[in-house]
Formats: structure tokens, C-alpha cells, sequence
């Protein structure tokens, strides 16, 4: 399957519209211009809605959940409202609704469903800060009052706005079409399960991504989406295990490299094969070789990075020593480093509150050798991925060799 459109009723700030999707599609434009708004409101059908799950606006100050720097922490209410760094576009009680219609891919026999996911939001402004509240009772009252049978039945035919909006000015439904609900959506929207409107997503604990079926015969079109949906798979997994291991008192090497493999090492190794795919001269095994060469690069890259939290300085990083610290993220340096100092064996980073106390963190680390373990473990690689290149033409391999080299000298 496929999100072939996206439909946004009273999201952020985002008009009342849909987006028509491909089977690869890309988000691009000017800073303010709904990318994250657009892109959490995917992750937030993905995800079912489940708090352990979704993860708004990573990347900013406010995906640590902690709204340092003036920002304010996004939450699904604070969305339905349009709130946009403290002012809100709604300031009463609004019903907002997101909904995502899945397509079958080429040679696919699944029928076309519909995730939808319903919130009533309303403002408290009760405490010295008004704050965006999700209003549970109201919210399975209105979603009664939609009328959850038509609307799915509406959306898995068209998808359109319109049709949303309709019902949220009170449209009624004809007799005995609530009865009608349509498969899974129907039912789980109508009981006002919001967990279940997105279907099969979360199963024995773990994210499952409805992935496009395709299979490694030749059809470059095909694998060239698998490509991207392993990319996206892993990322998710790669975000959910380091939340898991957050503020953790002992995390293995093993484990901290597999959640760069997955988080950051999956999209670099994405990247090249998607090129290679799409090349004059590409195939799959093609893509295979610079597959293994971008995901070596991709996680030496996160291991420098997590090198350069920890060494600094601000100017080139852009952030502060110790973010990492200070949202519980336990990286490489730190896991070496407590092997050498008993104190930061013994250290809760649930302590590390302030960036000072962070600062401190990171000299003590850097007292170690666990910062130029970190780097030389990464420029190995680093010198194994280039070593492992496939033959290709002279311009080719050294455009390759430059981005290797570009990751080593961002450190340097």
C-alpha cells in the first residue's frame, strides 16, 4: 500500500485541504511553510496516536518534550487549535480531524482503506499560561456525531475535504447508514478507539509500518520504493529504541551502534541506493554494493556527530556541549567513558538539568580517552567503507570519496 492523499480538517495552521501523493513523494519549501506540521500529522496516522510512539517536530528544541528555548511543546491538541508558539487560531472548542487514504501499489490485490483519527481540543486558560487540552469525553461525542460510516465511506471513495467539512457543519446521516461501517475504520472510529483507527500498526510492542510489496526481480521502480519504506522503517525503530534507552545507567556498544544503523546509517544507505537504482547504468546489484558503502559512511557519520556533541565547539555544531545529555540521549562517548571513570559509571543523567551542569559532563568525559576511541572506531569504518567500493568510473568513485572524506573533515 500506498498514501495516495492526505486530508488536514483544522490542523495547525495548515488550510482546510488534501495532498495527493505518489508512490515516492517529497517534502520541500521555505522555512514556516508546513513541512514538520504536514509531516507530523503523517506520523501521527502512522503511529495510531499512541504517546510512546509518535514524536513531534524532531530535530527542534521541543522534540525533548522539556519546550526549552522559549519554544512550546507541540501536542495533538495544540495542533487541532493552530497553536503557534503560545497564540492560538482557535480559541474554542474545535473538533480536528487528519485522515490518510491508502492506495494498492502495482500488481497489489489489497482494497484501498482509510485511517482517520478525530480530536476535540479546547483551551485552558485556568493557570497563568493558557494551554491546549485534548478533551477525551467530547472527542468520542463528536466523532459519534460525524457520523464515522459515511464519512470512511466518503474519504476510501475520494478522499476530499469536503467531505469532512460537510459533516462538521452538522450534515445528517440517512437513516441506517451508521450501521454501515466501512471494515476496520468504521468500527474502530466509531467506538472512538483512536488506537485502532490506523490499522495493524503496532503489534507486539513494536512500530510496523505497512510496507509496499514488491519483490528484487528487476523492477527498479519497485525496490527503489522498498528502498525507501526500509529507510523509514528503520527510523522509526531507531527513534523508538533510543527512547527506550533514555537516561539509561548502561547501554551496550552493540546497541548504541545498531540505533545509528537505524536511524541515521538507513537513510545515507537509502540515498545511494536510490541512485543507483535510477542510473543510466543501475541495478540491484549495483544499489547492494553502495548500500553496504552508505550505511558504513551513515554511521560513522552519527558517531562523529555524537563526538562533536560532547568536544564542541558551539560554533561549529550550531548547539550547545551536552545536548545530548540534557535529553537523555546516552551516546558513544559517554558509554566509554563510564568504563573509565567510576563517578560517570555512577552518574543519573536524569541530573544533568542545566547545559553548565552538561558542560561539566562533557570535560569530565573528555578527561577520558573515550572521545578519541569514539573518533578512531569511526574513521575505521570510514576507511573500510572506501576500501569496499565497488569499481566505477573514475568520476563516480571520487565523488563517492569526497563524501567519505566530507564526513572526517566536518570533525577535523
Amino acid at each position: 500500500m500506498f498514501l495516495k492523499r492526505f486530508v488536514f480538517v483544522n490542523w495547525g495552521n495548515v488550510p482546510n485541504s488534501e495532498l495527493d501523493f505518489g508512490p515516492v513523494s517529497l517534502f520541500s519549501g521555505a522555512n514556516g511553510s508546513g513541512k514538520t506540521t504536514a509531516a507530523d500529522a503523517i506520523q501521527t496516522i502512522m503511529t495510531a496516536a499512541h504517546e510512546n510512539l509518535f514524536h513531534y517536530n524532531p530535530g527542534q528544541d521541543e522534540s525533548t518534550q522539556r519546550g526549552r528555548g522559549g519554544k512550546r511543546v507541540r501536542t495533538l491538541a495544540s495542533y487541532v487549535l493552530g497553536c503557534d508558539d503560545g497564540s492560538y487560531a482557535r480559541v474554542e472548542a474545535t473538533d480536528g480531524y487528519i485522515a490518510a487514504v491508502f492506495h494498492p501499489t502495482l500488481e497489489e490485490t489489497a482494497e484501498p482503506f482509510t485511517a482517520m483519527i478525530g480530536v476535540r481540543a479546547w483551551l485552558d486558560q485556568s493557570g497563568k499560561q493558557a494551554l491546549a487540552r485534548e478533551d477525551q469525553r467530547e472527542r468520542d461525542r463528536a466523532v459519534e456525531q460525524v457520523g464515522a460510516a459515511r464519512l470512511a465511506r466518503s474519504l476510501d471513495r475520494a478522499g476530499h475535504v469536503e467531505h469532512v467539512v460537510e459533516h462538521l457543519e452538522g450534515e445528517p446521516d440517512p437513516p441506517g447508514e451508521r450501521a454501515e461501517c466501512v471494515g476496520e475504520l468504521g468500527r474502530a472510529v466509531e467506538r472512538g478507539q483512536r488506537a485502532q483507527a490506523a490499522r495493524g500498526l503496532e503489534q507486539g510492542g513494536r512500530l510496523q509500518l505497512a510496507t509496499t510489496q514488491v519483490t528484487r526481480d528487476g523492477d527498479i521502480a519497485g525496490v527503489g520504493v522498498l528502498a525507501l519504506s526500509d529507510a523509514s522503517s528503520a527510523l522509526a525503530e531507531g527513534e523508538l529504541l533510543q527512547r527506550e534507552d533514555a537516561y539509561a545507567s548502561h547501554v551496550p556498544v552493540e546497541r548504541y551502534l545498531r540505533r545509528c544503523e537505524l536511524k541515521t546509517a538507513a537513510l545515507f544507505e537509502a540515498a545511494c541506493r536510490l541512485g543507483a537504482l535510477t542510473a543510466v547504468d543501475g541495478s540491484p546489484e549495483l544499489a547492494d554494493a553502495l548500500g553496504a558503502f552508505a550505511r558504513r559512511i551513515g554511521l560513522a557519520f552519527q558517531m562523529l556527530d555524537d563526538v562533536l556533541d560532547v568536544s564542541g565547539p558551539v560554533e561549529r555544531t550550531g548547539k550547545a556541549r551536552g545536548t545530548d545529555l540534557l535529553d537523555g540521549t546516552v551516546t558513544l562517548p559517554l558509554i566509554l567513558a563510564r568504563e573509565q571513570d567510576p563517578a560517570l559509571a555512577a552518574l543519573d543523567v536524569r541530573e544533568i538539568a542545566t547545559p553548565e551542569q552538561a558542560a561539566q559532563v562533557c570535560d569530565r568525559i573528555g578527561a577520558t580517552t573515550a572521545l578519541e576511541e569514539a573518533k578512531k572506531r569511526a574513521l575505521d569504518i570510514v576507511a573500510e567503507a572506501k576500501q569496499q567500493l565497488p569499481t566505477l568510473p573514475e568520476r563516480q568513485r571520487t565523488a563517492l570519496e569526497l563524501v567519505a572524506n566530507g564526513v572526517v573533515e566536518r570533525y577535523a
